[in-house]
């Protein structure tokens, strides 16, 4: 009887050839030996890892050449361009664009007229005199009409240098020496074709030739305190027995200073309707009106209460 041996040379062992060993190297013999000492150790010689090459190797950094890092050039950073910065190149600014300065504001009259108001210290409606060295000339207007006078300076309206201007009756001043309306309606601040200063836009009659008409009066100051008045003291409502006291004072920068002393608005006009005037700043070629902003005065600049003992300031912008 044959014994077989365990010797196999003519078929391959299962092992070698049909699954691959996790030995690094074949066995040494061709006899199968169940003997794991005789098969080398992986100890005596290094092998290669797992993942030399193949695979990549967990020991590279995280910022390889091969795989893009989170903040290379090839790779856009986050807060550069993924994410525009509030205050970029490219991007406008919150405050100069998104929010309106005041500067950049289309019209003047836009922002809040009391911004332009206030109250002057030290002021008060007193009848012009010389005794304080103020050079004061009489006007003579008769109902319904204009005067042109020198104002002594160039005086700054919105800008432009002005040494002449136009009293009118009625108590208003016209900036422009060429408009010479007699009208006596009550127009509302901001409502006029023209540029004018209205301390009391309503019917007067200053004339000299009617009884008790009171006068008109300009004053002018030199030196530091350079100013121009227009003085209406004592002044009667057309058809009326009614007085009032009123002066208007302006700065070469440009600023006007409204005074009010006595008056009565308790009647009526000539044509039996309640008093009322319009007091205020209008640049009709601007577009600007600026009412005075406070009581009586209604937001128009109208009022039907006379302020007595009131004076505003005028900021020209």
């Amino acid at each position: 009887m044959v014994v077989p041996t365990h010797v196999l040379s003519d078929a391959p062992s299962a092992p070698p050839s049909d699954e691959p060993s996790l030995l690094p190297s074949p066995m040494p013999s061709d006899e199968l030996s169940l003997v794991p000492s005789k098969q080398p150790t992986p100890s005596p010689t290094p092998s290669p890892t797992a993942k030399p090459s193949s695979k990549p190797s967990v020991s590279p950094s995280v910022l390889p050449s091969d795989e893009p890092s989170v903040l290379p050039s090839d790779e856009p950073s986050v807060l550069p361009s993924d994410e525009p910065s509030v205050l970029p190149s490219d991007e406008p600014s919150v405050l100069p664009s998104d929010e309106p300065s005041i500067s950049a504001a289309p019209s003047i009259s836009e922002v809040p007229t009391s911004t332009f108001w206030g109250n002057p210290r030290n002021s008060a409606f007193s009848p012009l005199s010389t005794d304080d060295g103020t050079d004061v000339e009489t006007i003579t207007l008769d109902d319904d009409a204009t005067a042109i006078v020198d104002i002594g300076f160039a005086y700054n309206w919105f800008g432009e240098d002005l040494t002449h201007l136009v009293i009118q009756s009625n108590g208003q001043l016209f900036m422009d020496t060429s408009n010479d309306s007699t009208f006596s309606s009550v127009v509302s601040i901001g409502d006029y074709s023209g540029s004018r200063i209205a301390f009391a836009n309503t019917d007067l009659n200053p004339s000299p030739y009617y009884v008790g008409a009171g006068a008109v009066k300009v004053g002018r100051k030199s030196g530091a305190d350079e100013s121009f008045e227009v003085s209406f003291e004592d002044v009667k409502w057309y058809g009326s027995d009614e007085v009032i006291n009123v002066q208007v004072e302006l700065f070469p920068n440009g600023d006007i200073i409204f005074c009010y002393g006595n008056g009565n608005m308790a009647g009526n006009d000539y044509y039996g309707n309640p008093l009322r005037m319009a007091a205020g700043v209008e640049n009709f070629d601007l577009g600007k009106a600026f009412p005075i902003p406070d009581d009586p005065f209604h937001s128009d600049g109208i009022t039907t209460e006379w302020p007595t003992d009131s004076c505003w300031k005028f900021q020209m912008p």
